[in-house]
């Protein structure tokens, strides 16, 4: 579990800006992500949350395909290093 607020979120999801998951927020999609701030005014969204697809899903269902889109990459899993 990782809390991103919305500008590192953005960058994580290969968004410009953080403009996207303002729209969604409001609409109420990423509503079970929100975490709020210690300021209240903050707002915080986790990543993985437990019994939830991750974040990256959830945008995923409610954005537009885009092949050219970082959002739409396969996350790489790297192979161990063998030390032979």
């Amino acid at each position: 579990m990782a809390l991103v607020n919305l500008r590192q979120a953005g960058r994580l999801l290969g968004f410009k800006t953080a403009e996207p998951l303002r729209r969604m927020l409001k609409r109420g999609v990423l509503d079970d992500y929100r975490r709020p701030g210690a300021d209240g005014r903050c707002i915080f969204l986790e990543t993985d949350p437990p019994g939830l697809p991750s974040l990256r899903q959830q945008v995923q269902r409610n954005t537009a395909f885009n092949s050219a889109s970082p959002l739409w990459r396969r996350e790489s899993v790297q192979e161990p290093v063998s030390d032979e």
